[in-house]
């Protein structure tokens, strides 16, 4: 039976590469064309965000099979009911992600300006079938090709928000795990006291220094709720989310 982590690492792979395929596309377009458009830039801005999140979470999990990781708390996660729903949540969020970026879309858009309480489905293209069709026509479509770009980036940024909750679900439970049964906290507790905000500085941290920083080097949850710096190793390169 493959290992829930593993699968998990998997999606977040897909993502990552459609993102990062979708950004080599409008760069490779624009270098074409030497032209530049604001909605596109945008959505660029969207996608490039997502696909930073990817890299950092491809990180995250992939520590947890360090040799120095702790594998009880690994095992609890990937066995026990709240970890198990946890990370099945968060593949259900990285699929939505995914498809957002590969496949058509069906969306909700008004019938037109007057009738704006009116709305019917209507299919929007895969985006980079969009963003193609917008350099083809040199950014003056006859259709409502913009308007479908503008609503693609919405639900990248959606998408996106919804990855990074249920990530942060997973990323609090594993923290939790690592902690001896007489110490551990809730999740509301790291959610109000402040550890909430720890977590956050080690996410920040993999964005500015990404191959020095490693699970069990973020900052330790103890009794008192109070962050403690701990050894920060190096992850390697098994994930490199930059390429």
């Amino acid at each position: 039976m493959a290992d829930p982590i593993r699968i998990t690492i998997t999606a977040v792979t897909a993502v990552l590469g459609a993102a990062k395929a979708i950004v080599a596309m409008i760069d490779k377009e624009e270098r074409q064309k030497h032209q530049k458009n604001a909605s596109v830039t945008d959505l660029e801005a969207s996608v490039n965000a997502l696909k930073e999140d990817m890299s950092i979470y491809g990180r995250f999990l992939n520590t947890m099979f360090a040799e120095d990781a702790n594998q009880r708390a690994r095992v609890r996660l990937c066995s026990g009911p709240e970890g198990c729903e946890a990370l099945n949540q968060l593949d259900v969020s990285l699929e939505g992600a995914r498809r957002c970026l590969e496949q058509t879309e069906v969306v909700e858009t008004a019938l037109s300006a007057s009738e704006s309480n009116r709305v019917w489905p209507t299919k929007r293209p895969p985006i980079g079938e969009l963003v193609k069709s917008l350099f083809q026509t040199n950014f003056a479509p006859n259709d409502d090709t913009i308007d479908k770009l503008l609503s693609a980036t919405k639900d990248v940024d959606i998408y996106r928000g919804n990855c990074k909750c249920s990530f942060k679900r997973v990323w609090y439970l594993y923290q939790l795990y690592q902690q001896p049964p007489n110490q551990q906290v809730s999740m509301e507790s790291i959610q109000s006291d402040g550890i909430e905000s720890a977590l956050n500085d080690v996410e920040m941290a993999f964005y500015q220094r990404p191959f020095t920083v490693s699970a069990e080097g973020s900052r330790k949850l103890n009794k008192t709720h109070e962050a403690d710096e701990r050894h920060w190793s190096p992850v390697g390169t098994e994930w490199d989310g930059s390429k």
